[in-house]
């Protein structure tokens, strides 16, 4: 069957007629649906939350190790190169003594008892230092322990562990919310695509006359199924629509809290700064699931 415009005109009526006809059992699809997308959502948001406090922290914790005063260069490039070639690491980037220094000279420039302390010494009392950063912010501790384990005499110190856990257990906690988040979205989208799934199936039996009479006629089978995949498709846009107008008045009351909280990011400002996206990932989502579920259940019982 060619689909002329006028073909497309009945089919997209046939299936809004038939999306209020089944009144109640419509609602009940849309909010199942409104359901999955909520949840789909909330994780979603929580994981934008929780990536950005976690670059926040690790764009604040520094992996130093410092290398006693004095030490060769040819020793400092040893070990640069020596971690540098650990699978974890990503960059290493040396700071030499005279950048340490005016580092601190700046970082303490209003306290006079440090800055005339710092001019009674001849001597530049900092050594070299690596600043180190890793593929996976949960591989810190594994630095760590290459340190400890390692013969460096040259090494004074390196980075408290305690700044290596804060960033490793934060993620760790983002993979545990990622992967708990998709198996809980799976199985919501299941129980939506089994509500939808039932809801085509009866609107199929309470339409058997009508589908009968078609058949009579010569319709083909394009234009008896594609109806029901319009339903399924108002589901989902509808589903979609619905969740928005749940997320703006919630994401705008606690926008301000999660600044707070989470530090430097307000969930609503990056809601609107990303709306279109955030819109079109819910519609294709909500859009998506209810048609692959018309789609299935038409294959299965409208036998045409």
């Amino acid at each position: 069957m060619t689909m002329n415009s006028t073909t497309t005109s009945r089919i997209l009526r046939s299936g809004w007629i038939s999306f209020f006809r089944n009144g109640w059992v419509s609602v009940a699809s849309i909010m199942v649906t409104v359901l999955a997308l909520v949840i789909i959502g909330n994780i979603f948001f929580l994981n934008v939350l929780l990536t950005r406090t976690l670059a926040d922290v690790e764009s604040k914790v520094d992996f130093t190790v410092s290398f006693l005063v004095d030490t060769e260069q040819v020793e400092i490039d040893r070990i640069a190169a020596t971690i540098k070639n650990l699978p974890e690491v990503k960059e290493v980037r040396e700071v030499t003594p005279e950048e340490a220094l005016a580092r601190f000279k700046e970082k303490n420039k209003n306290n006079a008892t440090i800055s005339g302390s710092l001019n009674e010494v001849d001597k530049n009392p900092f050594g070299a230092s690596l600043l180190i950063s890793t593929k996976n912010p949960t591989q810190y501790a594994a630095i760590s322990r290459f340190l400890e384990q390692g013969d460096f005499k040259v090494v004074e110190k390196w980075t408290s562990k305690d700044n290596a856990l804060v960033v490793e257990r934060l993620g760790l906690i983002i993979a545990v919310t990622r992967q708990g988040g998709a198996a809980v979205s799976l199985v919501l989208v299941g129980i939506a695509m089994l509500i939808v799934f039932n809801t085509i199936r009866l609107a199929i039996f309470t339409s058997r006359e009508e589908i009968a009479v078609m058949q009579l006629v010569g319709a083909s089978k394009q234009y008896i199924r594609y109806p029901f995949l319009v339903i399924g498709a108002l589901y989902g846009l509808v589903a979609s629509m619905i969740t928005m107008l749940i997320f703006i008045p919630v994401l705008y009351a606690i926008g301000p809290k999660t600044e707070v909280f989470f530090g430097n990011i307000n969930i609503f400002t990056y809601f609107v700064d990303h709306f279109v996206w955030i819109l079109l990932m819910f519609v294709g989502t909500g859009v998506a699931l209810s048609v692959a579920s018309s789609f299935i259940a038409t294959r299965r019982y409208l036998k045409v």
